[in-house]
C-alpha cells in the first residue's frame, strides 16, 4: 500500500475549518466531495474541519446555499494550497478542468461538480 504524503495537508493547519469557521479545532481534512463518491484526493478537494463537522458530514454533499456563504473561505484555502505547493495544485486543477485564471472559475466548476454529483449520485445533502 502506497504511503500517503501527509505534507500536503501541513498548510491546512493555519486556516479555520471551511465549512464551519472554527479556527480552534479545524484538525481534520474532509474531502469537498466525499472520496467515496469521486474517489479524489486532489488538493482543491481538501478542506480543513473539526472533528464533529468531519462526521456530521460524512459522505452527504454541501448544499449550493453553503458553498456560497463559504465561498471566501474555500477560495482563501485554495490560496494557501496553490502557494505552497504550485506545480500539484496547478496539476490536479488542469486534471479536474478547473481554470488557470481561477478564483472565481474554480469556485463555480466545484459548486457545479458538488450539484452534479448529487443529483447523478442522489446524495443526500449537507449543512452545519
Amino acid at each position: 500500500m502506497e504511503r500517503q504524503d501527509t505534507r500536503a495537508h501541513q498548510p491546512l493547519e493555519r486556516l479555520e475549518a471551511v465549512l464551519n469557521r472554527d479556527r480552534k479545532t479545524a484538525t481534520y481534512v474532509d474531502h469537498g466531495i466525499a472520496f467515496s463518491l469521486w474517489r479524489n484526493n486532489d488538493l482543491w478537494n481538501l478542506f480543513p474541519a473539526n472533528s464533529a463537522v468531519n462526521q456530521s458530514k460524512s459522505d452527504r454533499l454541501p448544499t449550493a446555499d453553503l458553498l456560497l456563504r463559504r465561498r471566501d473561505s474555500i477560495i482563501g484555502c485554495w490560496e494557501l494550497l496553490s502557494g505552497a505547493y504550485p506545480d500539484r495544485f496547478k496539476r490536479e486543477a488542469a486534471r479536474a478542468a478547473l481554470p488557470s485564471s481561477w478564483q472565481s472559475l474554480c469556485f463555480s466548476r466545484f459548486a457545479e461538480a458538488v450539484e452534479a454529483t448529487a443529483i447523478q449520485r442522489q446524495v443526500d445533502r449537507w449543512e452545519p
